[in-house]
């Protein structure tokens, strides 16, 4: 796998996480893990990384070890410049060779 897929691939789950929780609200790691379909443990450490660049906020749920996360303004700035990427991106097979 070449370092391009593998950081296209991290900016699409990326992506996907900051839009679920952005449309949630807010969310804990086992309910982005389930809409997602990835691990739980995979989630967790992604929000930990996200709330670090701090693009998640999160506080504790009352009485429980679980983070709930929501999008911060710098997570919305970031999620807006991806989906901007995304739909600027150009294809190899779109390109005219002569």
């Amino acid at each position: 796998m070449n370092a391009t897929y593998e950081r296209a691939g991290y900016n699409e789950t990326k992506t996907e996480i900051l839009s679920i929780v952005k449309y949630l609200g807010e969310a804990t790691t086992d309910k982005i893990s389930e809409l997602t379909g990835k691990r739980y443990e995979n989630i967790s450490v992604l929000c930990l990384l996200y709330h670090r660049q701090g693009l998640l906020s999160r506080h504790r749920l009352p009485g429980s070890n679980a983070y709930v996360y929501a999008v911060s303004e710098r997570g919305i700035d970031r999620l807006n410049w991806l989906k901007q990427e995304e739909e600027t991106e150009i294809d190899d097979e779109d390109i005219p060779y002569n």
